[in-house]
């Protein structure tokens, strides 16, 4: 395993919320408060940090892709 168990919550927490920006249409202080972030901006902190754009520019681009 070699990662800490935050790390892997992360790791899921946000896979989560990658499927339901592409999925839904909900706003992203919801889908934030779905994966288990109480902070909306602690959620765009983490989404950034794995994924390297903001959650909003991630459902921007994935709904110009299809």
């Amino acid at each position: 395993m070699g990662e800490n168990f935050n790390n892997s919550l992360d790791l899921i927490r946000i896979a989560n919320a990658r499927r339901l920006l592409q999925e839904t249409n909900l706003k992203v202080y919801q889908i934030s408060e779905r994966v288990g972030y109480s902070s909306i901006d602690y959620f765009y902190m983490k989404f950034k940090k794995y994924v390297g754009i903001s959650p909003k520019k991630y459902r921007k681009n994935m709904n110009s892709e299809e």
